[in-house]
């Protein structure tokens, strides 16, 4: 299991950072409250503030946006860690997103805007796969996420992204992702209880999205190799209420 000592800080700086940037590009407009930033990992509970310190240093501008939250799911599988963090969250909104992606500009305004009807439930955001060089061409013949290019158009019926969504944390505390070993079963049955409960993914199927590293990923969170450790990054949180809520 590799940990924290092994951090790419080029890559793992450029993720956060572009995340630091979305954050407060979306809490200075005053519609939304100072975020938590939850990372889930599979190592052990010695392992965390490593990982804190290391990240720390790397993104400093993280804790300033964000209250940053650091916890163990030892030995967990990929949606272990995400429901142990969801578990964590005391926000109205939960968003999960993975450590070998790369959030563009705007990304985080486009997620949360279909919030604002009462009646979202969850939303899924638009996942392409990112690669510029011989290594991740040829890792994109064998993966399952589509290319920037020329996969738009169907962005609005590609199924449940787990890398990048987000659900009231109302109706997901009830509704965790369910144990499966199958590949992306547990997002089939999640999407499953959503449309049993009379509920349906809001597709943000155009305009900013993540990208999915191919090669190269953050080498504490690679989900692809067996045996690394996993990490999950989620954000929750609170919207300023207007006067008629108050």
């Amino acid at each position: 299991m590799e940990n924290a000592k092994s951090i790419n800080e080029d890559e793992i700086g450029v993720s956060l950072s572009a995340l630091a940037r979305e954050i407060e590009a979306v809490t200075t407009t005053g519609q939304y409250l100072k975020p938590e930033v939850i990372v889930v990992h599979s190592g052990s509970d010695t392992d965390t503030p490593l990982l804190r310190h290391r990240l720390t240093e790397i993104v400093p501008q993280l804790g300033m946006v964000a209250n940053t939250v650091f916890s163990a799911c030892t030995g967990g599988r990929y949606y272990e860690i995400k429901n142990a963090g969801a578990a964590l969250a005391k926000g109205d909104i939960v968003i999960f997103c993975d450590s070998d992606t790369v959030i563009e500009d705007g990304w985080l305004s486009a997620l949360l805007k279909p919030f604002q009807d009462p009646k979202t439930i969850a939303v899924n955001g638009y996942t392409y796969l990112g690669c510029d060089d011989f290594a991740s061409r040829t890792f994109a013949l064998l993966w399952f996420f589509p290319l920037r290019d020329g996969d738009r158009r169907f962005a609005s019926k590609r199924a449940m992204n787990a890398n990048n969504c987000a659900f009231r944390r109302s109706w997901l505390a009830g509704h965790p992702f369910p144990a499966s070993n199958g590949f992306k079963v547990s997002c089939t049955l999640l999407t499953s209880q959503l449309r049993a409960s009379g509920h349906d993914f809001v597709r943000v199927d155009a305009g900013p999205a993540i990208i999915l590293r191919a090669v190269g990923a953050f080498s504490f969170g690679v989900p692809w190799s067996p045996g690394a450790m996993r990490t999950g990054n989620m954000w929750h949180w609170h919207r300023h209420p207007k006067p008629r809520e108050c």
